[in-house]
Order: structure tokens, then sequence, then C-alpha cells
């Protein structure tokens, strides 16, 4: 069986700016693979998730719909509460590491819908 990874990146744009964002979204996509991301990126984006992720559960429909796919997942229901001690315990050399191994700017396939102006 194949193993592959699949990553979406969705974007809206003029369409006359649309090769711009394009090759602008390459560029940094290349540049996250080769140079990576900062500590300090890493240590933001972690609060932020942490913060998101307590804010979205006081959410009654969030909260159901997170503990829906939790079950359908197959995981048990105190992961609801060990999310933010596992995003906390990502570190800067594992965020690095995915990005060399799943972002691979030469492979990227590119659709684009819309008028062409």
């Amino acid at each position: 069986m194949l193993n592959t990874t699949l990553l979406v990146m969705k974007m809206q744009t003029m369409p006359k700016n649309a090769n711009k964002a394009i090759s602008s979204t390459l560029e940094v996509l290349n540049n996250l693979r080769e140079q990576g991301v900062t500590k300090a990126e890493v240590e933001i984006a972690k609060q932020n998730l942490v913060s998101s992720y307590k804010l979205a559960l006081k959410d009654p429909d969030v909260l159901a719909s997170i503990i829906l796919n939790n079950q359908v997942s197959g995981h048990p229901p105190e992961i609801l509460h060990q999310t933010p001690d596992q995003i906390q315990a990502v570190t800067w050399e594992q965020v690095n590491q995915v990005a060399k191994d799943l972002i691979y700017p030469d492979k990227i396939v590119v659709v684009t819908v819309g008028g062409s102006n």
C-alpha cells in the first residue's frame, strides 16, 4: 500500500494576482522546509493553539463535535483534557523534522479556479 500524506492549502486572491500568490506560497514552503522555524515561532504557535482549543471547548457545539470526533476516532474521553499538554510537548526539533518530512514544494499540485482576468 502506498503511504502518502495529503496537505491541502487554500487561498483566495484576485485572478490577476494568482501567479504571484502561488509563487510566493511556494517560496514560503520551500523556506520552511529548508530553514525551518525558530524556537520562538514554535512557542508562540503552541500558546495560540492551546488558547484557541481551550476557548473552543467553551462552545457547546464545538465541544460536542470534538467529543464525537474523538469517539469516532477511538480516542479515550480523557484526551479532551490531555490535548493542551500534548500540544505543549511538541518540540522545535519535531516541528522542523515534520516540515522536512512532509513538505516538498517541487511535488505540489496547484489547482486554480475562477476567472482569467
